[in-house]
């Protein structure tokens, strides 16, 4: 039988139907089986079509391994070493992923602790290398804004997209935080060890199209994302332009990785739903990617 996943760190349930909630599971015996998720007055809408999924929902494929030298070098990096097993919401076996299109989507990778934690250390990044508003070739500006870490950064002008050893000031890219590296080496231990992190700020009505990530030398090399801030609505589609795509929200702590096939996955953001998180005081959604460029 299928089974759906909601925010419950690996519980399962029966699939009465395409699309389980992201609600918490209740896992009580009933008549007829588990509870389902209490999403009555509220439920998710359903995959008409090509129409995307607006529940998070994607075929459960963990709980994936997790090395845990990665785990509490990570924890120590914010500052949370002594409480690694509560700071994030990773269990001994590891989170359940899902699979969104080839897109391994990890929910509430990082609790908000952990959070709270990581948003330091970007705030440091930001003050270094602040916050720019590219354009496209034609010279339309985009809406999110964007800086960057690491041996690169990815740039956009008149000239065309691409990377670049220095910020548009001039300045070197500052170093990619620590805890964001380890964050790598947990998701994918095998890949190389990134060379650019960019960040991405979206503001209310910010939004990103469609696209690939292919500007990079060596595609064999995963992407690694981590929401952070309010919801986010990601599509995902498949390696050419057009046909179906499917969605979900991912919202704060959350991770995916784009690797295999789905590395050149045509992806983008919808749209946010602003205001929905706390963490940061005035709205809006960070996503951070690492990537090898080289």
């Amino acid at each position: 039988m299928p089974v759906s996943t909601c925010r419950a760190w690996g519980k399962t349930e029966p699939d009465a139907g395409p699309l389980p909630c992201r609600r918490t599971v209740h896992d009580k015996e009933v008549p007829g089986g588990p509870r389902r998720c209490r999403a009555a007055r509220n439920p998710c809408r359903r995959n008409l079509a090509d129409k995307p999924i607006f529940a998070g929902t994607g075929d459960v494929i963990g709980p994936f391994a997790v090395d845990h030298a990665a785990l509490v070098a990570l924890a120590a990096t914010l500052g949370l070493a002594a409480r690694p097993g509560r700071a994030l919401r990773l269990m001994t076996e590891g989170p359940a992923a899902l699979d969104l299109k080839g897109v391994r989507i990890v929910p509430g990778l990082l609790d908000p602790t952990a959070q709270a934690a990581l948003l330091k250390e970007l705030r440091a990044l930001v003050a270094a290398a602040p916050l720019v508003t590219h354009s496209t070739p034609r010279g339309k500006p985009l809406s999110v804004r964007m800086t960057a870490a690491g041996r690169f950064g990815w740039v956009s002008d008149r000239k065309g997209y691409r990377y670049a050893d220095r910020h548009p000031s001039g300045r070197e890219w500052p170093p990619i935080p620590q805890p964001l590296l380890d964050l790598w080496a947990l998701l994918v231990p095998g890949a190389r060890a990134p060379e650019c992190c960019l960040v991405n700020f979206y503001g209310e009505g910010a939004r990103m199209g469609l696209h690939q990530d292919r500007d990079e030398a060596d595609l064999t090399q995963p992407v690694v994302s981590l929401s952070l801030g309010d919801d986010g609505l990601f599509r995902v589609g498949g390696t050419v332009r057009g046909g179906p795509t499917r969605s979900c929200w991912l919202r704060s702590g959350d991770a995916a990785v784009l690797e295999g096939p789905a590395r050149l996955a045509f992806h983008g953001v919808d749209r946010i739903r602003f205001g929905s998180s706390t963490l940061l005081r005035d709205g809006g959604r960070i996503n951070l990617t690492l990537r090898v460029v080289t």
